[in-house]
């Protein structure tokens, strides 16, 4: 991958700075040593001026959409008001014979300004229902209202939710905290909001030229959803409840992507702080060498890094979670314990499992390189001032994140092994032999979704 200049200068300044040998902080860093020197070679010779990418940029990029079907998608938007970003991905692929996916329609219209509500749904809960649900069948038993927010569409609003009305509840009805305070999970992420029912212990803000210690949410829940599911006790548990979550921050404040330097970043700082997860619910693009080998450095130190395999609807699985040393995780669904008409109805597939009420979830990836899989489509879970809505592989991650968190704490021989190679290869073991086969697709489930 390429660094930015500013960015090739703080890797200097960190190894300089740092009181560890160059081998050892550029190991930390994922830095090839050869990569580091002939930058530094260049810094001395010419400054900061010498760090600066001479390579000339392409002058096409081959999967670049043309300006003349972003104004067809923004003219598409304007007419269909009601429609969501996905909605209007699968209906101009439909009309106009051109595929657009569903991030790139929101990209275009949020160039345009026409993104004007976050993608969740907040929900207020009480702790339980006053009528106690005994079957599945009733799982969703509530006043539901279908409103209409301009300009982005239709919802229901949901005054109470139970705990088990959720996916999740199916595969885990029951989440033990105990002997999980010994056990720490990164949330490598968009921040995460110090929550009542959150355990946040600490972290850091990995993004250049902000705050360190800003490390709460940027304004986009996402990152505080996927700690809820990891490690959330209050009305809407977590698989891990109560365990020690560390927040670090990649995405920028401004709504900008993820740098490779800041996941690096936040990858070497993780591991130096003991976590013994990392969960990892993002992507990056193409194939990054350096992040690899921060995910193998993070193994051999006796961390597990799982990944979200990401939505490419029946795409590949991305990077990071198709490396080696990195549990990747699809996602599926329950069609018994979604409400009828709910907008996560549209991720139903026609790929069941043994179980006829179990789908692969549509947005998922496809791929050899998947481990695992878990439940992923219309998850409850805490965002910034109540609880939301979510689906995606990045639900699916964090909730195997907090199952395997169990599974360590319920073993207190390899808790406290040494922090090596051989404890976090035990533990993906672990994590591996409790996958249930679903009956999916070895290429759509891995091995199978983890739980007892």
């Amino acid at each position: 991958m390429r660094y930015p200049a500013a960015e090739k200068l703080e890797i200097i300044r960190l190894v300089e700075d740092s009181h560890l040998s160059a081998r050892q902080t550029l190991a930390k860093l994922g830095i090839p040593r050869t990569t580091f020197y002939r930058w530094y070679d260049r810094y001395l010779q010419r400054g900061e001026a010498g760090l600066q990418d001479q390579s000339p940029k392409p002058k096409h990029v081959w999967n670049r959409v043309p300006d003349e079907v972003k104004r067809k998608v923004v003219d598409f938007a304007l007419q269909e008001t009601e429609l969501s970003p996905r909605e209007l991905a699968v209906t101009f692929t439909d009309q106009e014979r051109y595929f657009v996916s569903e991030s790139t329609v929101y990209r275009v219209l949020k160039a345009h300004d026409l993104i004007t509500s976050p993608a969740f749904i907040v929900i207020k809960a009480a702790s339980e229902f006053k009528d106690k649900t005994t079957a599945i069948n009733q799982l969703w038993q509530t006043d539901f209202t279908y409103i209409k927010v301009l300009g982005w569409g239709w919802f229901y609003l949901s005054t109470v939710l139970d705990d088990y009305s959720r996916c999740v509840r199916y595969f885990y009805p029951n989440s033990s905290t105990t002997d999980l305070e010994a056990i720490t999970v990164a949330i490598i992420d968009t921040g995460v909001d110090p929550e009542p029912s959150l355990n946040l212990v600490g972290g850091l803000n990995c993004v250049k030229d902000e705050d360190p210690n800003d490390f709460q949410s940027n304004g986009d829940p996402h990152g505080t959803h996927v700690a809820g599911l990891v490690g959330a006790n209050g009305p809407m548990k977590g698989t891990a409840p109560s365990v020690n979550l560390m927040s670090y921050r990649v995405f920028a404040k401004d709504g900008s992507g993820a740098t490779n330097f800041a996941i690096l970043k936040a990858v070497a700082h993780a591991v130096e702080n003991g976590c013994d997860f990392l969960n990892m619910s993002l992507g990056v693009d193409g194939d990054d060498p350096a992040l690899a080998e921060a995910i193998t450095h993070a193994r051999n130190e006796g961390s597990l890094v799982l990944a979200a395999g990401n939505n490419s609807h029946g795409g590949d699985v991305g990077s990071p979670s198709n490396y080696a040393d990195c549990i990747g995780i699809s996602a599926v669904g329950r069609t018994d314990v979604l409400p009828v008409n709910a907008q996560a109805q549209q991720d139903i597939t026609a790929s069941r499992g043994t179980s006829p009420d179990t789908f692969f979830a549509a947005f998922s990836c496809i791929g050899n390189s998947l481990n695992i899989t878990g439940p992923g489509v219309g998850v409850v879970s805490t965002v910034p001032g109540g609880y939301g809505q979510l689906s995606g592989t990045s639900m699916a991650c964090p909730t195997i994140t907090g199952f395997a968190a169990q599974l360590l704490a319920s073993n207190p021989t390899l808790m406290k092994a040494d922090r090596t190679r051989k404890r976090s290869d035990e533990m993906a073991k672990i994590l591996m032999e409790n996958a249930q086969n679903l009956g999916l697709p070895a290429d759509q489930q891995g091995r199978g979704l983890p739980f007892t």
